[in-house]
């Protein structure tokens, strides 16, 4: 299966008038891949998408958001920001759940307040197929994948969208 994808991150809001119909015929053509983020389009594409997938197009696609490091202050903020991008997404399962945004900084953080331990809780409880992190620094010595192997999720969109993994199994069916 070679995954295509569509990504979400730009700064200003999409006109509505023909996203979703623009969007649902992309899937229809063969898009299977959907990243989106809390900040893009100024916070409007997880409810974009939510309108976007329904009538059956959720199942159709490996969808992906990310916690939004940045805005992250306390433990309970994870479960906060999960349920919302949930609810705006309208959907119960997340095909990917990424840490937006990682630096030196944000991994710091993570360990901090127990932000691994929530999304391994959260993967657990079925609401998450795959975690991972979005990695944003210069050096490599601080990425979250030389400290610990719980990644099941590429650390960058490319390593999913140019990839044939040689099966069309789905994981939320396995």
């Amino acid at each position: 299966m070679y995954a295509t994808a569509v990504t979400t991150a730009q700064s200003r809001p999409p006109r509505r008038g023909g996203v979703v119909r623009i969007i649902r015929r992309g899937i229809d053509l063969g898009i299977n891949y959907i990243d989106t983020a809390w900040p893009y389009h100024l916070g409007e594409s997880e409810r974009i998408l939510g309108r976007v997938l329904q009538d059956g197009y959720r199942d159709r696609v490996h969808l992906v958001t990310k916690l939004p490091m940045f805005m992250v202050r306390r433990t309970e903020d994870f479960d906060r920001y999960l349920n919302t991008q949930m609810k705006r997404l309208q959907t119960n399962y997340l095909d990917i759940y990424l840490f937006h945004a990682v630096n030196a900084g944000a991994f710091e953080k993570m360990k901090r307040l127990g932000l691994i331990e929530m999304i391994e809780e959260a993967k657990r409880q079925g609401r998450i197929g795959h975690i991972g992190f979005s990695f944003h620094d210069t050096s490599r010595r601080t990425s979250p994948s030389r400290t610990t192997s719980r990644w099941s999720a590429p650390a960058g969109c490319a390593g999913i969208c140019a990839t044939d993994t040689g099966s069309s199994q789905d994981p939320r069916t396995s």
